[in-house]
């Protein structure tokens, strides 16, 4: 596998989009906790977009993983192995549209859970969803964990 496939399979994992995370407008009622719990998301997005591993590392735990569900079975990634498949740069334009992210939270702990159709110069290539967990650590939130689920048809949701 060349590193631009795998790479799509990690943007199903998290998605961007012309930079950052497409938020739907219902995504703006997020109370104060719920927008801090999802800002290192976006912020780890933004890293991916700008191909700036550093920004998505200081966004996770070091214990961070992602699970990639694929054909049924699971790609697991510790965060080292999540960033080194990362590309430097792609002149492909990259587009992942969320749909509203549902948020629940307890004290320091969190999941995020949004819809997603991942596009590649415009076109669909697949969708799903996407389940983070998040943790919150000196009164600052980290990604503790991705997991995604990622499918070719796309016209059911």
């Amino acid at each position: 596998m060349t590193r631009f496939p795998r790479f799509l399979s990690l943007c199903a994992c998290i998605g961007i989009t012309a930079g950052s995370l497409t938020i739907s407008p219902q995504a703006n009622a997020m109370n104060a906790q719920e927008q801090a719990a999802f800002q290192p998301l976006q912020r780890f997005l933004d890293g991916l977009a700008k191909y700036d591993p550093a920004l998505m590392r200081e966004q996770a735990l070091p214990s961070f993983h992602a699970t990639l569900m694929r054909d049924g079975k699971p790609q697991v990634l510790d965060l080292d192995g999540f960033l080194a498949r990362l590309p430097k740069a792609s002149p492909t334009k990259l587009l992942e549209k969320t749909g509203t992210p549902s948020i629940h939270l307890d004290d320091n702990v969190g999941v995020i859970w949004v819809p997603y159709v991942f596009y590649v110069d415009d076109k669909p290539t697949h969708c799903g969803s996407n389940v983070v967990t998040v943790v919150q650590v000196d009164k600052r939130w980290l990604i503790a964990s991705v997991a995604d689920t990622a499918r070719k048809d796309c016209s059911t949701p």
